[in-house]
């Protein structure tokens, strides 16, 4: 059975911030399909199945030498020359630099369309790989650069780099919070920004913010509703 689930889109293909990842649960080698087709026709023997495997292997391979285009009835089989020539006069050499034959192989689009039709397929929750992270926080310094050492006046910027970090603003169970050390109920909510993205939150500091050393966490629901949150341990400086 094939297993489905969502997964970010890095592929550098599409505008959808999500694709879809699939695997196949088992694998079926020669044994398995020679199984397969004694069980399919009682007709034919193991022996039979076996033998007729290895000799249309061995006819793919001569017919693949001989030049030929192989067409069997999932795919289509040919070799092709690849490489490259210092002149227009030069000769392709096998295996000599990287002159050398790849075997191309296209697939019979009827025999695709049958085998898509009908697929045992599931899908899979992809929860745990959508949770928000936190990789690191900086706080901004004057020229714009970033610095580790975290500390930041109120009113100033920080920044958050991390990856699953865009979130509903309008939801205030969502976004940045930042807790003071010690006193665990003095939780703010971060209500302003310079950047939001999937992978870096650029917050501004509220101006009253009390003087001390936060813990910095980010809140984001889930599919299932729930609310999974990324915690670090680089603590925020404010003075």
């Amino acid at each position: 059975m094939i297993s489905i689930k969502t997964v970010a889109n890095n592929t550098g293909h599409g505008k959808t911030g999500f694709c879809f990842l699939s695997t196949s649960d088992t694998d079926a080698g020669l044994e398995e399909i020679i199984k397969e087709m004694v069980r399919y026709n009682s007709t034919l023997t193991e022996a039979d199945t076996r033998a007729a495997l290895s000799v249309l292997d061995c006819v793919v391979e001569r017919l693949l030498h001989e030049g030929c285009k192989v067409r069997l009835p999932w795919v289509d089989l040919q070799l092709a020359a690849h490489g490259t020539a210092e002149s227009i006069s030069a000769k392709f050499q096998n295996n000599r630099g990287d002159n050398r034959f790849v075997l191309k192989a296209l697939v019979n689009k009827k025999f695709e369309a049958k085998a898509a039709e009908k697929v045992f397929y599931k899908t899979k929750l992809a929860i745990a790989e959508m949770d928000p992270v936190i990789f690191q926080v900086f706080s901004i310094t004057k020229d714009a650069s970033y610095s580790s050492e975290r500390v930041v006046k109120a009113g100033m910027c920080f920044r958050i780099y991390g990856k699953n970090l865009g979130f509903d603003f309008e939801d205030e169970k969502q976004g940045v919070f930042l807790a003071l050390k010690g006193d665990r109920k003095k939780s703010v909510r971060i209500t302003s920004f310079i950047r939001r993205t999937q992978r870096t939150i650029d917050a501004i500091l509220p101006q009253e913010m009390e003087k001390g050393v936060y813990t910095v966490s980010f809140v984001k629901k889930n599919g299932e509703g729930s609310y999974p949150i990324a915690n670090t341990t680089c603590n925020l400086e404010i003075l």
